[in-house]
């Protein structure tokens, strides 16, 4: 065998997409978000966030007014960091907006990360771009809303699940349900509704049972520590010490997370004594097809029918159990034929990428001729894995590459159409 001198012209290529479509994404992602940010910013959450910065208390509890005398009704996760650029730079709109840019960025880059090792190169580019472009993200990223932040931590949370979930790992699966309490700090009890999923997936990973619930149980209580972990600090303070709880009765955290922020949302309370009820008339009435009415259609309701696409999709493909319950993608089998042996082996490893150059090898004409023949084919080691395959080795193939891969036409669509429809509901 003689070494090959230079990868090939396709790998350069491909090695060179990821970093340029990188930094692709992250330009129009900053220009979309931080274009004339100080012309969308709240005067209420504004307000927030220069009362929050003139002490370290009323950070912490998230005070409406200078004085602390009464908080934000919610938990004042999503707006630490603008607080604190405001107390760092002096209250302004683009020290109160660009938090968010820079986070809804950060998301749209953390998904390319994650999308890239499920599905590749190309999948984690485009999943980036379909974040970076969503029209709600810009939205709520060019504003002091706290939506942005509450993004990012999902974004954080699937990639840790997705090592967690490829690598069977406990600590990061730990690391996963932390970030769900990360989340919970930012936008309270939507972060939970991540929990089924992750929970799923991990449950169907491919170890014994009990140590599957035993770690899903941990992992649980990680992640309920981390997300109450606000709400018990202010209720063991005393009453005199804090602001009053807003959107409260009784002065108490947890009415204001699990009422006024929970049960609140969904009926309409305002004269019951447990807690107070808020469903603003912007996002339409509470109810199953809340998200087909005409003030959310626009935002949402549009995405769901690639949604269900996908996921027959992904029935038809029979992905791996655990990464497909989870966001609908998995590692595919990547097919090699080996110059010195019939037929191909298979690589489902979520580091699996191309071979190094110092592992090139120009097969010499007479293994070619043996090993990857026009009479020979890719073979699986499972019928299911079969699927996956379709094409032949030939000795052009094998001279102009380092293996034969083989991937077929169904699967490449499929890989393009879920990042198109899972990746952009995840982000």
């Amino acid at each position: 065998m003689t070494a090959v001198s230079a990868p090939p012209a396709r790998l350069r290529l491909t090695r060179a997409a990821w970093p340029v479509g990188l930094v692709l994404i992250v330009i129009a992602a900053a220009v979309l978000t931080g274009w004339q940010v100080s012309a969308s910013m709240s005067d209420y959450y504004g307000a927030v966030a220069m009362s929050m910065s003139k002490s370290w208390s009323n950070l912490f509890f998230g005070a409406f007014d200078p004085a602390g005398t009464v908080s934000l009704d919610k938990i004042p996760g999503s707006f630490w960091i603008p607080a604190l650029a405001v107390r760092l730079f002096g209250f302004s709109p683009a020290a109160v907006i660009l938090p968010n840019a820079i986070a809804a960025t950060a998301a749209a880059v953390v998904a390319a990360f994650t999308a890239r090792r499920l599905v590749g190169t190309t999948g984690g580019l485009l999943a980036g771009a379909v974040v970076a472009t969503t029209p709600i993200l810009v939205a709520v990223a060019r504003s002091n809303q706290p939506q942005a932040f509450f993004v990012l931590a999902l974004a954080l949370v699937a990639w840790a699940a997705v090592r967690a979930i490829q690598q069977r790992s406990l600590g990061w699966y730990l690391l996963a349900g932390a970030l769900i309490g990360v989340a919970f700090q930012t936008y309270m009890l939507e972060a939970w509704a991540v929990w089924p999923a992750l929970a799923a997936a991990y449950l169907c990973t491919r170890q014994r049972w009990w140590r599957r619930i035993w770690h899903t149980l941990l992992t649980g209580a990680v992640s309920l520590v981390v997300s109450l972990a606000w709400v018990a600090v202010v209720w063991l303070v005393p009453a005199s010490d804090r602001p009053y709880v807003g959107g409260t009765n009784s002065n108490n955290p947890w009415e204001m997370v699990f009422g006024y922020n929970g049960l609140g949302r969904f009926s309409a309370t305002a004269d019951s004594d447990a807690y107070r009820s808020f469903t603003p008339a912007f996002s339409g009435d509470p109810g199953p097809l809340r998200l087909f009415n005409t003030e959310l259609a626009g935002q949402i309701a549009w995405l769901l029918p690639a949604t269900v696409a996908a996921i027959v999709v992904l029935f038809i493909l029979r992905w791996r159990p655990a990464t497909g319950v989870f966001l609908g993608g998995g590692s595919r089998p990547r097919w090699r034929c080996s110059p010195s042996s019939r037929g191909c082996t298979s690589s489902t490893h979520p580091r699996s990428r191309s071979p190094s150059p110092s592992s090139w090898r120009r097969p010499s004409p007479s293994r070619v001729h043996g090993a990857c023949s026009g009479r020979s084919s890719c073979s699986s080691p499972s019928r299911r894995s079969r699927r996956f395959s379709s094409r032949r080795c030939t000795p052009n193939r094998a001279r102009s590459s380092p293996g034969c891969r083989s991937r077929s036409p169904r699967s490449r669509f499929c890989f393009w159409f879920v990042n198109a429809g899972c990746w952009r509901c995840a982000g």
